[in-house]
């Protein structure tokens, strides 16, 4: 995807999470990043020491990657709780709460 598209996502996300808290709903921010340049605003408009949720599906490519940018989400969010969809890699650090995602998924078939 396109920086700018990465850019205009996030920021998209952040309105919606925005709009929901200010309509009393509890939100958990999503953080995604691609390479270095996302970090530039991935993790824009999250606080610190709080929960966040971070999906595994698609990382195992790009391991090396992913752990580049989920090591600089921990460093400037300092998360209290993540929420990790998926299974998690052996050396994630933090307070992780590991979800099954297909079994967390309401499936009609």
């Amino acid at each position: 995807m396109d920086l700018w598209r990465q850019l205009e996502s996030v920021a998209k996300n952040r309105w919606v999470g925005a709009y929901w808290q200010s309509k009393g709903r509890l939100v958990i921010p999503t953080i995604s990043w691609s390479d270095s340049r996302s970090f530039e605003f991935c993790f824009d408009g999250v606080p610190q020491n709080g929960t966040v949720a971070v999906g595994m599906i698609g990382c195992k490519r790009s391991r090396v990657g992913f752990m580049r940018g989920y090591n600089e989400m921990l460093e400037r969010l300092q998360p209290e709780k993540i929420i990790v969809f998926g299974t998690p890699f052996p050396e994630m650090k933090g307070n992780i709460v590991a979800v099954d995602y297909m079994s967390s998924r309401k499936v009609v078939r």
